[in-house]
């Protein structure tokens, strides 16, 4: 008898651990926003103007999401209102745009650059997770609304396809994400403060 192990099929076994390397980012996607806003701000020079502008980009991207989760009954029904008739994840660009504000309040090219990378990579791997789910549970339904409706970036010339209508909005989760969100900027802010007059560094 042979004492050599059986044969595993390679390419099986790469398409199991792709799939499983999915999952796993899809799972932790809330940790890489951590990571990303500490990286951008160990790594920041804030200005008041930066941090003002921040400021409002993330307000934007926060606005984004509210209203995304107004309408959405996630995993129940397929949600095609509101922001989901503009795009098909107004919830992961709701996201990108916070962390683009986070980026901007670090007030270095190199945050930007690498952060909005990083966030770019991690939603090229969880969208695709997402859309397998979400055609599983919807079937032809959601195949044809991925048709008309874009993945992540708006098309503007199809704006007269576009509902504005809101949903049901959990004014106390809101008020939390806004609090959070708005606290991280606050550290940048701070962290400005520090540099000033404890440093004595000025950009």
């Amino acid at each position: 008898m042979s004492n050599n192990p059986i044969p595993v099929d390679s390419a099986a076994s790469k398409a199991n651990s792709w799939w499983r390397f999915r999952r796993w980012v899809h799972r932790n996607r809330s940790a890489f926003h951590v990571v990303a806003g500490i990286f951008a701000l160990a790594f920041s020079r804030p200005t008041d103007l930066g941090n003002a502008i921040a400021l409002v980009i993330v307000l934007i991207g926060m606005f984004l999401r509210i209203w995304a989760n107004s309408c959405i009954r996630k995993n129940v029904e397929l949600c095609t209102v509101g922001p989901y008739s503009i795009v098909r994840h107004p919830l992961y660009l709701g996201n990108f745009v916070i962390m683009l504000g986070v980026c901007i309040a670090a007030n270095s090219l190199l945050v930007i650059i690498a952060g909005c990378a990083f966030m770019a990579l991690v939603y090229a791997i969880v969208i695709p997770d997402e859309e397998e789910k979400l055609r599983r549970l919807f079937g032809q339904a959601y195949e044809n609304y991925a048709r008309r409706v874009p993945a992540f970036l708006p098309n503007p010339l199809t704006i007269g396809a576009w509902s504005f209508s809101v949903g049901a909005v959990n004014w106390r989760r809101a008020a939390r994400d806004v609090f959070l969100i708005s606290l991280l900027v606050a550290m940048f802010e701070l962290k400005e403060d520090v540099l000033e007059r404890v440093y004595r560094v000025e950009y």
